[in-house]
């Protein structure tokens, strides 16, 4: 499948809620209008192509034992792993430099990210776990 085609399977929601489905649209910056999923949304649509298991609220050693599981990991970090930027919305507060990548390896000091931004790379536990435990959202794909 390609990512045009996932995407048109994406939940949607109208009322910009990220807890039910994607604020806006994927395709274009909306102001105003927090552009994200939230895991309880996210898990259920993606559980349709495969496993999925929201572990939100996960420590840092339970996204490990999932990776070691060979799971990889949707987690919810902050852009650049910088501090948050809260906003005030409809739905509650939420974070304006909030940032999704896929965790999918680990080593003593560091973790393996994908990151449909800024490419692959690793960084350090105690910056990845810094920057997660602002929401705690982790999805891991079985």
């Amino acid at each position: 499948m390609s990512l045009a085609s996932l995407l048109k399977t994406m939940p949607i929601a109208a009322n910009g809620n990220p807890y039910q489905g994607f604020g806006g649209t994927p395709y274009a910056v909306v102001d105003g209008v927090y552009q994200s999923i939230f895991p309880s949304a996210f898990t259920p649509w993606v559980a349709g192509f495969g496993g999925a298991s929201n572990i939100s609220g996960s420590s840092l050693d339970g996204i490990i034992s999932q990776i070691a599981a060979g799971n990889p990991v949707v987690a919810w970090v902050t852009l650049n792993y910088q501090g948050p930027q809260w906003h005030r919305y409809d739905w509650g507060n939420g974070i304006d430099n909030a940032h999704v990548v896929t965790v999918d390896g680990y080593n003593g000091d560091s973790m393996h990210i994908v990151d449909p931004e800024n490419g692959t790379y690793w960084i350090s536990k105690s910056a990845f776990n810094a920057a997660y435990s602002y929401m705690k959202f982790a999805v891991a794909i079985s």
